[in-house]
């Protein structure tokens, strides 16, 4: 949905860029496209959000902390040099804030789960940080991979305490259980319009949502309805007053922020959403409908 996004907002903004999509796992191919003459930025997804840094000349604070890049740009007009930032944070905060009821604000002993330890995972443990949320549980397969991103962050304020999971068990050794739930992983194993495409299942059960209700973000979309947004919306069902935050409402609000950075310019908020929301649906109902 990016180039929809983003050459929505360009055309609508007036501006003459275009913005496509270029799918590799090689970082020589990264480089190869931000040494073109007419390279003007980029958004980089997994896995390459910590692999692109050595590439880049200037950090933003951000990214720094966070340890992933997910926009960069050129430092001035013609230059070789480029600046990395990300936005990731910026989107999830932004969902989350607008999530939040009274029936479950942050306090001191509120407590979070996040699934997944690549850039995306780090960039949601430093928007729940900058929320007020400072109990934080991550569960991922890899754990040595979850090990190096506690320590990254264990550095950043000592009243932050991040915990391992070693599984997902029930009931969760988390007292109280997690009101706010971000999933990071992918929704499915290869591509989602492949008939080898897997559903991705990380051993979250609807056990392990808190019955006083919560915010569920999720950041993949390649389907509307993930097993998180499934429990939440279980639980609703049930009465907990959980609200389900799809993965595409946060590839907006970091889209917007980086339409910001590109361009100088507010991104046209609503214009942009209306057709991103029209193509993602008619898409989801496409790969609904194959057989």
């Amino acid at each position: 949905m990016s180039p929809v996004l983003h050459n929505t907002a360009f055309t609508t903004l007036g501006f003459p860029y275009t913005f496509s999509k270029v799918d590799t796992a090689n970082i020589d191919e990264i480089r190869r496209v931000m040494d073109m003459p007419d390279f003007g930025g980029a958004s980089v997804t997994l896995p390459h959000a910590r692999n692109v840094i050595p590439l880049i000349q200037h950090l933003s604070r951000y990214a720094q902390i966070i340890g992933a890049v997910n926009t960069i740009f050129p430092v001035s007009q013609g230059s070789r040099e480029l600046y990395g930032d990300n936005t990731d944070w910026r989107g999830i905060k932004n969902c989350l804030q607008r999530s939040l009821t009274p029936a479950h604000m942050v306090t001191s002993s509120t407590t979070a789960l996040v699934l997944g330890a690549g850039g995306s995972a780090r960039a949601s443990i430093y928007a729940l940080y900058r929320i007020g949320v400072v109990n934080i549980f991550v569960y991922n397969r890899s754990r040595d991979k979850t090990r190096s991103l506690v320590d990254d962050f264990q550095r950043l304020d000592h009243l932050l305490h991040i915990k391992v999971l070693d599984c997902l068990a029930v009931p969760l050794p988390i007292n109280p259980l997690p009101s706010i739930i971000v999933s990071t992983v992918p929704a499915f194993t290869g591509a989602v319009d492949s008939k080898l495409a897997e559903a991705v299942d990380v051993g979250l059960r609807l056990e392990h949502l808190s019955a006083n209700g919560g915010v569920a973000v999720e950041l993949a979309y390649e389907t509307r309805m993930t097993p998180l947004l499934a429990f939440a919306e279980q639980k609703k069902s049930q009465g907990s007053p959980w609200v389900s935050v799809e993965g595409i409402e946060v590839l907006l609000e970091q889209g917007f922020e980086q339409c910001r950075i590109w361009t100088g310019r507010r991104a046209p908020v609503k214009h942009v959403r209306d057709k991103v929301l029209e193509v993602y649906h008619g898409m989801i109902r496409g790969c609904q409908n194959q057989p």
